[in-house]
């Protein structure tokens, strides 16, 4: 799986989430066409939520560091040592990520 595509691409969408919120909205009132204007309020209703924006602040953090993991691996100076340190804590980061405990759910949205 192409990482690196697949993170850039979340980075992109949750640095201009409000940008792409603000002109969602805006093709909502200025689109004359009604099917131009269902779209954006469809997009809207579905990204324009606490659910869509938590999911989209944890997958942007785990694909970082799934990305810096898979940077390590295509290395031309693959380090066994540096990678076996760097993969145990991606599972325990993952770890956390997984717990319940509510300490975990806040850091990952604060990122």
């Amino acid at each position: 799986m192409r990482w690196l595509s697949l993170c850039e691409a979340i980075n992109c969408v949750h640095d201009s989430f409000s940008l792409l919120i603000l002109g969602l909205e805006h093709e909502l009132s200025a689109n004359p066409r009604p099917e131009g204007s269902q779209k954006a309020r469809g997009i809207l209703k579905k990204i324009n939520n606490f659910k869509f924006v938590s999911v989209l602040s944890l997958l942007r953090n785990i694909l970082q560091e799934l990305n810096r993991i898979s940077k390590l691996f295509q290395s031309d100076t693959l380090d066994i040592a540096t990678l076996k340190i760097n993969i145990q804590a991606l599972k325990k980061t993952l770890g956390e990520y997984a717990d319940d405990d509510p300490f975990y759910a806040e850091q990952a949205l604060s990122r």
